[in-house]
């Protein structure tokens, strides 16, 4: 069984019809760096950043491909892209699951990209 990423947009859950092949998460620390005289830079410890994660992905033109995952809902790349966007600009909140994983975080869409890569429609 493959690993499938859903995404659950104000308590709408929706399959990504082809898993990204790699998902990126980073966290890191709100620590910062101040100068003290005679004794030099100091490292203080902060709380904890949010977490940051990035992964990348298509949407099909041909939802009977067999790397389409089974389930996902055909859709267009428009439909997508504007529920996506929509989610962005709303500031919704986003669950990102990632089956087989132990990836289920609530996050906020800071950023967003998109385009055309071939002629083929995916």
């Amino acid at each position: 069984m493959s690993i499938q990423f859903y995404l659950d947009i104000e308590g709408k859950r929706y399959m990504l019809p082809v898993s990204p092949g790699k998902i990126e998460m980073k966290r890191a620390s709100n620590n910062s760096i101040i100068e003290i005289a005679k004794l030099g830079d100091v490292n203080v410890r902060g709380g904890h950043a949010l977490i940051s994660t990035s992964f990348s992905s298509i949407f099909p033109a041909d939802y009977q491909q067999s790397w389409v995952e089974k389930g996902a809902k055909p859709e267009t790349a428009r439909i997508w892209i504007d529920r996506i966007t929509n989610a962005k600009a709303d500031n919704d909140r986003v669950r990102l699951i990632v089956t087989d994983t132990r990836i289920n975080v609530v996050m906020l869409i800071e950023s967003f990209d998109w385009g055309y890569e071939d002629t083929t429609g995916d």
